[in-house]
């Protein structure tokens, strides 16, 4: 993409509409309500949370300890 003239910003904005439109592939799937709380390593990308909320229309919310949700879920289930 660098070498067709696209800026690191332009790839990187695509990037996270790709990671986002997958999300919302797979929410599609369960549903989703207002708020939306956003679990996992990629949470902490303040872009990723806000194109989510563009493509949903709902607050989308993310916890200092979303990275740890799998680990923490695991634990509690062991």
């Amino acid at each position: 993409m660098l070498a067709a003239g696209k800026t690191r910003e332009e790839i990187a904005g695509g990037i996270i509409q790709s990671v986002v439109t997958k999300v919302m592939a797979l929410a599609g799937r369960v549903g989703t309500e207002s708020p939306i709380l956003l679990t996992g390593g990629l949470a902490q990308m303040e872009g990723i949370r806000k194109e989510l909320e563009l493509q949903t229309g709902c607050p989308v919310n993310v916890s200092q300890f979303s990275r740890y949700a799998g680990a923490i879920g695991a634990a509690l289930k062991a």
